[in-house]
């Protein structure tokens, strides 16, 4: 009889340890498809500088504290917007990018101010906004030399 529980034991063992392994893979795999839907299939454009850009817009709070993280390419013209419902001094970070963004700070549709070429870090390194904002754009980095966005030009939604 202790052969058959010690052969169980085994067997439960096994078992549990996959069923673990395929809920981790399932966890890790939703969790990519999820962040390459919110930049690849979103059909909102906006117009900044000489550029256009397709949008994702990161509304929730996850979203938000997610960002671009887990984003291991960004498209020249692809970018997140961050809406937020009233004006104030907001912070960024790096943790958990892959890659160099730019960010631009707005209020009112209308850019306060510029961070360029942000690379990635552990989130030691904080972006604080140089006025209250109510909106900010992440897009690749190069996109703001590259579209001339300056303090002072204007966001325009297209669609």
């Amino acid at each position: 009889m202790e052969l058959n529980n010690g052969w169980l034991k085994k067997l439960l063992g096994s078992l549990v340890a996959s069923v673990i392994l395929i809920l981790v893979l399932v966890f890790i795999f939703s969790g990519l498809k999820r962040d390459e839907k919110l930049i690849l299939e979103n059909n909102l454009k906006v117009s900044l500088g000489q550029c256009e850009f397709k949008v994702a817009v990161a509304r929730t709070a996850e979203e938000q504290a997610r960002g671009l993280g887990g984003i291991k390419k960004l498209n020249s013209d692809q970018a997140m917007l961050f809406p937020f419902t009233e004006a104030q001094i907001k912070n960024f970070w790096m943790k958990g990018m892959l890659i160099p963004i730019d960010l631009v700070w707005l209020k009112q549709n209308e850019v306060v101010g510029l961070e360029e070429n942000m690379l990635p870090d552990n989130g030691s390194t904080i972006y604080p906004a140089p006025a209250p904002v109510d909106l900010v754009l992440e897009a690749a980095s190069g996109a703001v030399k590259r579209c001339e966005i300056k303090v002072g030009s204007k966001l325009i939604q297209k669609n």
